[in-house]
């Protein structure tokens, strides 16, 4: 196959482009042409994804900024976030590919929501109402939501974070699905998410025994908002704990193990000498130890148990001066009967 010459009106400039792109490997040329084919189609596969899911009447409703590797889709009035979302994407994908030995290197695509509603048709109404992110990493789209819409404080940085690590984390793995704790696990420490809340959160589960099985965390998107933050914690937990037993690289052996095997279970023995059933039982018991403590800082917890606490200590020693009254009373009646039989006046 020869490449196409530069012919026709270009004249002089034409045949000396023919002539450097001679001198090109064919090679070479060939992944470049490739490169560029790529690229157009994924944009182009965006772009299908837009209108297939009925959210845009027409291409002219979305606008789309570019800074490789990341293409964004948004409305015009979110110009000004989309360039924010464009430039910390661009930041934080080069440390998130290296923290999970990802070297794909490809392009990912962030959609900019600008309703709720429209947040639901993208997402194909699969996301809790408590969610405001969500990811098709098989596609290498993030969904996110627009800071037009009204909500609680939403830390958005940390939110574009965990949904581009899910991203990653399924490139690092070669496209093949994780479990689910491990997933959020990754993508919540890789975001730096996790505060004061929801580590007491999980200490008031492991103190009161209402904690999930690692693989019943796979349903955590039909948990409500409470319990799903316990589910969360622990998956953050639980991978910090990996890493702090073995090691920060121990994230990339996953990875690495798990483009081999495609099993949690094999992938963790490879990578740790342990399956997943032995590594739950090890950070659980090392989960009660550290819960000992800290869930006398949960406040409402803590009210609650102390006043329990009065509330039964208050019944024990009205129980006990009820007691002694009695024994009291009895021993007066006692005392009166005696004096009675002994009295000169019988």
């Amino acid at each position: 196959m020869s490449k196409p010459p530069f012919s026709g009106g270009f004249g002089f400039i034409g045949r000396l482009l023919e002539n450097c792109l001679a001198k090109i490997p064919y090679k070479l040329y060939f992944l470049y042409t490739y490169r560029v084919w790529e690229s157009c189609m994924r944009r182009f596969v965006a772009l299908i994804i837009l209108c297939l899911t009925g959210v845009c009447s027409s291409a002219a409703s979305w606008q789309r900024l570019y800074h490789y590797p990341v293409l964004v889709f948004h409305h015009a009035e979110d110009r000004a976030y989309a360039r924010k979302v464009v430039s910390l994407a661009a930041e934080e994908l080069p440390r998130l590919r290296e923290s999970l030995g990802d070297e794909t290197g490809r392009e990912i695509r962030i959609v900019i929501a600008g309703t709720l509603q429209e947040f639901s048709r993208l997402t194909h109404g699969q996301i809790p109402e408590w969610g405001v992110g969500a990811s098709d990493p098989q596609s290498a789209v993030i969904y996110l939501q627009s800071p037009r819409i009204h909500r609680a404080r939403i830390n958005r940085q940390r939110v574009l974070i965990h949904e581009l690590s899910h991203v990653v984390l399924s490139w690092a793995v070669g496209g093949f699905s994780v479990d689910r704790w491990f997933d959020e696990g990754v993508a919540l420490h890789l975001s730096g998410e996790g505060d004061l809340y929801g580590t007491l959160r999980l200490a008031r589960g492991v103190f009161s025994g209402q904690v999930y099985a690692l693989h019943e965390i796979e349903e955590v998107l039909s948990f409500p908002s409470e319990n799903a933050t316990l589910a969360y914690q622990q998956s953050v937990s639980a991978v910090r704990y990996l890493i702090r037993r073995h090691g920060e690289d121990v994230l990339p052996r996953i990875c690495r193990a798990l483009r081999f095997y495609h099993d949690m279970d094999s992938a963790m023995l490879q990578a740790i000498g342990q399956d997943v059933t032995d590594f739950e039982a090890e950070w659980m018991a090392a989960l009660r130890v550290s819960s000992r403590w800290m869930v006398l800082l949960d406040m409402p917890f803590l009210i609650s148990f102390v006043l329990v606490m009065l509330f039964l200590a208050a019944f024990f020693m009205t129980v006990r001066r009820v007691r002694e009254k009695k024994r009291t009373w009895k021993e007066e009646d006692d005392g009166f009967e005696a004096v009675e039989k002994d009295s000169p006046y019988d």
